[in-house]
């Protein structure tokens, strides 16, 4: 794991319908302070690639973070200690998988958050 860093997650809220009945979405910025980030090597990364994003770096949670599994699901991740925008969901990486919290876990992080980019 790297050094510890501020992130801010950016937590997908569903906003008012279309004409056609579809949601807008709007995004709501959470920031996280203490977090590592290890960059994954290839034979590393889950398989699976939801949304056509393979997951490229792994981020450890602090315990008490102020982010659940539950609120991740289609987020995105701005690492704000390497520059970038908090506020640009288009410019940061997605959340692919969410592991955790283990209530066991012997490290003052407990919950393995896997993002990355979809390139197309």
């Amino acid at each position: 794991m790297g050094y510890r860093e501020h992130a801010t997650f950016l937590l997908r809220r569903e906003g008012e319908r279309d004409a056609r009945g579809r949601p807008s979405a709007s995004w709501e910025p959470v920031e996280v302070c203490g977090v590592t980030v290890r960059w994954l090597k290839p034979d590393e990364a889950p398989q699976d690639r939801p949304d056509g994003v393979e997951a490229k770096a792994c981020v450890a949670l602090p315990k008490g973070a102020p982010v659940t599994a539950a609120n991740l699901a289609h987020a995105r991740l701005a690492l704000t200690d390497r520059g970038m925008d908090p506020t640009d969901p288009d410019a940061a990486l997605r959340v692919t998988h969410v592991l955790g919290p283990s209530a066991a876990s012997p490290t003052a992080w407990d919950t393995l958050v896997y993002v990355g980019r979809f390139d197309g």
